[in-house]
């Protein structure tokens, strides 16, 4: 499958472990087989689904396959705000002294 980013191998590890915890939920067994997301231009990811029933092996693959797509969510910019943005700490009005003459 490939993967929506490049990930360092920390990231991958993280990512993996909680992947393998939710496909657990599902009664779904997942175990990595051919990964190459580490700074490869191509990020792939290889892996072995085991469930008693067709159901949770296809919830199971459903959700890698989605996980593995939203992995570019995680690197993308934020929504622009909405509205104006004021740099100026709150508080205090810019035109307020704090000394009197």
């Amino acid at each position: 499958m490939e993967l929506g980013a490049r990930l360092p191998d920390a990231l991958l590890y993280d990512f993996l472990e909680d992947l393998t915890g939710r496909c657990a939920a599902l009664d779904t067994v997942l175990i990595p087989a051919i990964v190459t997301a580490a700074y490869d231009p191509a990020p792939h990811l290889g892996v072995l689904l085991a469930a008693q029933d067709s159901a949770a092996l296809e919830a199971a693959e459903a959700l890698v396959r989605a996980d593995c797509r939203g992995l570019a969510r995680m690197f993308a910019d934020p929504p622009p705000r909405q509205g104006p943005v004021s740099h100026r700490p709150r508080g205090r009005p810019a035109c307020v002294s704090r000394t009197r003459r």
